[in-house]
């Protein structure tokens, strides 16, 4: 039996990604000049979270007393990496660009008309 299967692993909470979509709440009642779209909002996201350690706690077991200097130091870093995450995003959203890439099966040929992506036969960042 798999370990997903055998215990409640949907127990194991990661503290920074709650506060990460708590942060970005916040932040976004200040920024008002960036895209929301989905793709935008899963990108800062993503960018965030994989630019700060986990930091997981059993959901139903929690410390009695926790160091509140520590929390507000992680606080810090989470929101640091939600406003940098942001910053990527605003200058390369994939709103912008992610119109233009193929399915997978169709990136390994050129187009027939031999017009392609910005007079290339390759999407924006593909070389053939």
């Amino acid at each position: 039996m798999s370990f997903k299967k055998k215990y409640p692993v949907e127990n194991l909470i990661n503290e920074n990604e709650e506060d990460v979509f708590k942060i970005i709440d916040k932040i976004l009642v200040e920024e008002k000049d960036v895209c929301l779209c989905p793709d935008c909002m899963m990108d800062v996201a993503a960018i965030a979270l994989n630019n700060l350690e986990p930091h997981y706690r059993v959901f139903l077991v929690r410390p009695v007393h926790r160091d509140s200097e520590l929390i507000v130091r992680r606080l810090r870093k989470v929101e640091e990496a939600v406003r940098n995450a942001l910053s990527i995003v605003k200058k390369k959203p994939p709103s912008q660009y992610i119109k233009f890439i193929a399915p997978v099966a169709q990136l390994d040929r050129a187009p027939a008309s031999g017009a392609g992506f910005a007079g290339s036969s390759s999407p924006p960042g593909r070389t053939n």
